[in-house]
């Protein structure tokens, strides 16, 4: 569960999922500059079902830190080989 302690907090929140890969997001048939197109590939085939989970504690004053936690969880096609 995410809370919102101030206001355009969530805009900020929402901004950063848009950073994020996702796999409901259309996919294009070319990677990002720097990353090789065989390994966007064997990530694709190795890698499913993807999944983010954000908890984040944002404090009404700036002098406290926000906290949070960020579970990822994926399926592995094959755990011998390395990532």
């Amino acid at each position: 569960m995410i809370r919102f302690s101030r206001p355009g907090v969530a805009v900020l929140v929402a901004a950063m999922f848009m950073c994020v890969p996702c796999s409901a997001m259309a996919q294009t048939s070319e990677p990002a500059a720097g990353v090789a197109l065989d390994l966007a590939t064997a990530r694709t085939r190795d890698i499913s079902e993807l999944r983010y989970d954000l908890s984040l504690s944002i404090p009404i004053t700036r002098q406290q830190p926000v906290t949070g936690t960020n579970v990822l969880r994926f399926r592995l096609a094959d755990a011998t080989k390395p990532l």
